[in-house]
């Protein structure tokens, strides 16, 4: 989570090699994570009120209230992991000086 924020609060621009090394680090995390089996989380356990089911009813807004289910934890990682292949192609997009060589692609994930 922290390498996260400290690539959303880097400046792609002005410190490429900090921001390509904050990227490969967190690949190198999720790989890690990934590779590692999981976690079995016993019943009645202090880490099932992380995460509210019902945290709808709390926030103020105009949907319906429902249950919020969580996906797969291997499709969460891969979802992360796609996340940051973007953030690697907006690097490879500023390191362009010309924008009329981007090649305009709409990637459907």
């Amino acid at each position: 989570m922290q390498l996260l924020l400290e690539l959303f609060n880097a400046t792609i621009s002005r410190e490429q090699a900090q921001y390509q090394e904050l990227l490969d680090r967190a690949r190198e995390c999720i790989e890690f994570i990934v590779s590692q089996p999981p976690i079995e989380i016993p019943e009645n356990s202090p880490a099932d009120n992380a995460f509210d089911p019902y945290i709808s009813r709390r926030l103020n807004t105009s949907v319906p209230i429902r249950v919020i289910t969580l996906p797969p934890l291997q499709e969460t990682w891969k979802r992360v992991a796609t996340f940051l292949d973007g953030l690697q192609e907006m690097k490879a997009l500023v390191q362009t000086h010309n924008p009329t060589t981007w090649e305009v692609r709409v990637p459907f994930r």
